[in-house]
């Protein structure tokens, strides 16, 4: 493989990684702030009803264990 193009790959999947790891921080701070937000998602689309305790616990979860 080409140097320049292992490089841009390189960096795309970084970038890539970062992105991700972004979305998932601030969707499990979002269950551990306003757990209610994610109950009423749960519910809404699965038809899961979970409690706001629960729902906390599944954030510090996801936020330790990413």
């Amino acid at each position: 493989m080409e140097k320049t193009l292992q490089t841009k790959l390189a960096t795309s999947l970084l970038l890539l990684r970062i992105g991700i790891f972004i979305v998932f921080l601030f969707w499990g701070l979002d269950k551990i702030l306003v757990p209610e937000h994610a109950t009423k998602v749960l519910s809404g689309f699965y038809g899961i009803d979970i409690s706001n305790n629960a729902m906390m616990a599944l954030g510090v979860a996801q936020c330790v264990f990413r």
